[in-house]
């Protein structure tokens, strides 16, 4: 697991390229809220998750695929790890006990159960990337209105926070 190459196709591979610069860390234009797409692919699936949006594959645009190298992911490993058993814990708290949850985020050797749950996470990842990309970058047309979605975004995701730590005192 996180140990290969990740492609993202369709829209996703689009708004995670007007997200970040290339691959190679290159800062291709203003628009690019993070330096390299292993960036947004370490971000996208705490975003998904906080925000519950899931995406399928798109496999009706034509655009060109996304690719995140090994060597990149395997660097960050133990992020994407972390990131992976956070989500599978956290995803159907309401619905599934947490001894249940705990055995689906560390049981490894079971290969069936690890695909079922990075089908979900990869969800989580799309649906964070159309997010992201959503509320930063969506219609605007120059780099002021970016920077007031940025700011807009933070205000939010802090909004979002206060909730989040309300109703867990509660």
């Amino acid at each position: 697991m996180f140990d290969k190459e990740y492609q993202l196709y369709g829209k996703h591979a689009e708004m995670m390229f007007a997200l970040a610069s290339d691959s190679s860390g290159n800062q291709r234009a203003p628009e690019s809220f993070f330096g390299r797409f292993l960036d947004v692919f370490l971000v996208a699936p705490l975003v998904g998750f906080l925000y519950q949006r899931k995406s399928p594959v798109d496999s009706s645009s034509t655009a060109s695929p996304r690719s995140i190298f090994a060597e990149q992911i395997i660097s960050e490993r133990d992020r994407l790890m972390l990131n992976y058993r956070l989500i599978t814990l956290l995803d159907e708290k309401k619905t599934v006990d947490i001894n249940t949850r705990i055995g689906k985020a560390f049981r490894e050797a079971d290969q069936e159960l690890v695909a079922q749950n990075l089908e979900t996470y990869y969800a989580y990842v799309r649906g964070g990337i159309e997010l992201l990309y959503e509320k930063l970058i969506g219609t605007t047309k120059n780099e002021e209105e970016r920077i007031g979605n940025m700011m807009d975004f933070i205000d939010e995701f802090s909004e979002l926070f206060k909730l989040m730590d309300q109703s867990a005192n509660e």
